[in-house]
């Protein structure tokens, strides 16, 4: 199971945790489940994006490693969650309910 968790598979297996624990605070949130469910209808191309940027990280990150290196396991997850989140802010598709909108030229 080790073995598993350690391989490349794994740690990709661990970084879509990672953006599953996104979606997640925003059920804490108080987001109903149809909101989430709409938001993966209304923009598709930005969870496939999302997807492969944190796919791609994490195999280079991966890459990075040398024989016998361990990898660490909440980096992968946080490149999950961190890339999600950022791909939602950039996209400005989920904004922060308890700050004002900033205004760009």
């Amino acid at each position: 199971m080790l073995d598993f968790i350690f391989s490349i598979w794994g740690l990709i297996v661990i970084a879509l945790i990672g953006m599953i624990a996104h979606f997640a605070k925003k059920k804490a949130k108080k987001e109903t489940a149809t909101e989430v469910i709409n938001y993966f209808k209304d923009h598709p191309w930005y969870t496939f994006f999302t997807f492969i940027v944190t796919v791609l990280a994490t195999i280079a990150y991966q890459s990075t490693l040398g024989d016998g290196d361990k990898p660490n396991l909440e980096l992968v997850f946080g490149f999950g969650y961190m890339i999600d989140s950022v791909i939602n802010k950039w996209t400005g598709i989920e904004p922060a309910k308890d700050e004002a909108p900033v205004e760009t030229k």
